[in-house]
């Protein structure tokens, strides 16, 4: 290959990505409206799947999870033609949500999914996607061979939820979900990279908000409008450089204008580099609908098919089922009200009828030739992609991952993100802070001189200051449910490893819980008149419990699925490591078969460890704390015995198995259900 001058790489580079408003307007949805780049239009996908359905147990809601047959991936024998009959339940009593549907996409089409509410759209968009986590039935191949591993590496979902950071820009989150998906050639500048994600935005529309946080009106955080953040999910999916996109009702909220400007560019990413985008949209306007390569059109009661095939071929197929569309009316406006059961004058059993006879068996034999048609696999598909871009400098080595990045790319992408979050979310940051400061004023006024009063109070002192950092991480549970629905997302599109949210986040959090624990006792100590030498004492274990404490509501985070059910959780580990304190409860006091809670108890071996080092500090090695010398009589009382280093181990533990309980959970929990 010729080596390019850097001049030579930035014109080129500049050819790729710019698109300018006057080439976006050409754009009609007639044929030959974009120009194909025969350089860059590789490693195209053929999506062919037959005989796709979807049912529930009769009592079972749409969206909850049920037991049914799993995927096929060969030939099985097909179901019965449910023809015209609309009936919703099939011969094994379980309500149909979609009836059976086949079909073959060739790279380079923009495919319209459209039908009334309940029609199956978002369901057949989610299995054909590989995101439905249901099972269901049919067979869905990728260039005439089943998904694998590499799936998401060469496809991108567009979901209808748009689940952002409210601290991050509209151009950071683009980049980070860019950045982890393709890696950059060696050629290509922090400049160049830069004029990449503004093109991006600058066709959906976001450039001039490209600085602006994404913000969370929950939150009572401002940011950019619903519309804004609909563009952005899909510009996300487009960064990416998927080979095909399932955009589900990416237009939905968006002005009339800004739908068919995202449609536009939706069909000029198709034509000019061969990728294949599949997209329900809802009832478009006559211009936007043009724009579509293909149309699949459901009825429902059940989720049908009425007319599957080229979109410019809508209207003929109309008036061959007796339904001409009037030369004024709006094309798909007039169908959807002929195929909405319950409205006036609707005839989708006739559309349907017409679509077994006449469409069906030519659909069919279509999918019978292309369904096992080898065409390569999802690694010759990237090794494909990589060819053209060698212009752009050598590249990384090709991974045979499910991750477009390696480990430590996407531990660096992550944990810078969380820095930008951690540092901008200063309300977070100043309420922490704020709760440490309010805890050392009440605490110090309370027990304010305590260093210099009776011993036992000084006990009930260290009690309290440990119950105080027991429940003080309590707060943090519901941030993290939200950011971890957050997480669920982006993993499912495989940008990330779970490991690769946990390490920073656990890092970070831990830092964040050091400094403000710090804080809390700097900031009490004066109050109290205890002697220098405890302050280490005194931080050290009441900062272990509350490592503790922090691991476990990380824990109950990763179980539960809100925030309301993870404060229910955590109350029996409260009442346990709360109660079994050994100062309310101990060794002496408590029934032989509960001292396994004591022994487990991060509070209990805090209390004791610091009533052991005052009565060391304040009796035995300096003058007496208070106005008596109580503490021999208590370690008596408690029964403290010296045995520091099994505390240490036996918090360890604790915060150790709790990270990795919410690890497992992180995995395998909460996932997203569709």
């Amino acid at each position: 290959m010729v080596r390019q001058t850097t001049q030579e790489v930035q014109a080129l580079f500049d050819a790729q990505v710019r698109l300018t408003p006057a080439d976006l307007k050409a754009i009609n949805g007639e044929a030959g409206d974009v120009v194909a780049d025969e350089a860059f239009a590789v490693g195209q996908v053929h999506l062919t799947f037959e005989d796709v359905s979807f049912s529930i147990p009769k009592t079972q809601n749409h969206c909850t999870p049920h037991a049914t047959k799993s995927v096929r991936t060969d030939a099985t024998p097909r179901s019965g033609n449910t023809g015209d009959s609309g009936n919703s339940t099939s011969s094994d009593g379980r309500k149909k949500i979609l009836d059976r549907i086949s079909g073959h996409y060739e790279p380079g089409q923009l495919v319209a999914l459209m039908g009334p509410s309940g029609s199956g759209k978002t369901t057949l968009l989610d299995i054909l996607a590989g995101k439905k986590s249901a099972p269901h039935e049919g067979t869905i191949h990728v260039n005439g061979r089943p998904r694998d591993m590499l799936w998401n590496r060469i496809s991108a979902y567009v979901p209808q939820d748009d689940l952002m950071f409210a601290h991050l820009t509209v151009e950071e989150v683009l980049r980070f979900h860019a950045n982890l998906k393709t890696q950059r050639p060696a050629r290509i500048t922090r400049q160049m990279d830069q004029l990449r994600i503004e093109a991006f935005l600058q066709a959906f529309g976001l450039h001039d908000i490209r600085n602006s946080y994404i913000g969370d009106p929950k939150q009572g955080s401002r940011g950019i409008s619903g519309g804004q953040r609909r563009r952005l999910s899909l510009v996300k999916g487009v960064a990416c450089g998927a080979r095909v996109m399932f955009c589900d009702e990416p237009t939905s909220g968006l002005s009339a204008t800004d739908a068919e400007l995202c449609v536009r560019y939706m069909r000029w990413l198709a034509h000019r580099y061969s990728v294949l985008i599949i997209m329900s949209i809802h009832q478009p306007r006559r211009e936007v609908a043009r724009l579509f390569d293909e149309l699949i059109l459901l009825t429902s009661r059940p989720g049908r098919v009425v007319y599957q095939g080229p979109m410019r071929d809508l209207a003929d197929y109309s008036a061959k089922v007796g339904c001409p569309i009037p030369l004024k009316r709006n094309p798909t406006d007039f169908i959807m009200d002929l195929i909405t059961p319950g409205m006036k004058g609707a005839r989708e059993n006739e559309f349907v009828r017409h679509f077994q006879a006449a469409r069906r068996p030519v659909i069919e034999e279509e999918v019978a030739k292309h369904l096992n048609e080898d065409r390569g696999s999802a690694m010759e598909i990237l090794r494909a992609m990589r060819e053209p871009m060698q212009v752009f400098g050598t590249m990384p080595p090709l991974r045979n991952s499910k991750f477009g990045v390696p480990f430590r790319s996407q531990v660096r992408a992550v944990a810078w993100r969380q820095f930008k979050l951690r540092y901008r979310n200063k309300t977070h940051l100043l309420m922490d802070l704020a709760a440490a400061v309010a805890k050392a004023v009440i605490l110090g006024l309370a027990f304010f001189d305590i260093g210099q009063k009776s011993q036992q109070f000084q006990v009930g002192f260290f009690f309290f200051v440990l119950m105080a950092c027991s429940i003080d991480q309590v707060k943090t549970m519901p941030a993290m449910i939200a950011e971890r629905n957050v997480m669920k997302l982006e993993t499912s599109e495989a940008l990330y490893s779970e490991w690769a949210y946990i390490l920073p986040v656990t890092l970070m959090s831990a830092m964040q819980a050091v400094v403000t624990h710090f804080v809390f006792i700097a900031l009490l100590w004066p109050f109290l008149s205890f002697p220098v030498s405890l302050f280490g004492h005194v931080w050290f274990w009441s900062l272990m419990v509350n490592m503790v404490m922090d691991s476990l509501y990380v824990m109950l985070s990763g179980i539960a699925k809100d925030a309301t059910i993870a404060q229910i959780m955590s109350l029996p580990f409260l009442l346990i490591f709360m109660l079994y304190n050994g100062f309310t409860v101990y060794r002496t006091t408590c029934p032989k078969w509960l001292l396994w809670a004591l022994n487990i108890s991060p509070v209990a071996y805090a209390m004791e460890a610091i009533t052991i080092a005052a009565a060391r500090i304040c009796v035995y090695d300096g003058p007496a704390c208070g106005k008596d010398s109580l503490y021999p009589a208590i370690l008596g009382q408690f029964s403290y015995i010296e045995q520091s280093p099994r505390a240490i181990v036996v918090m360890c533990a604790d915060i150790l198995v709790f990270r990795a309980v919410h690890m497992v959970c992180l995995k395998f929990l909460n996932n997203i259900r569709r």
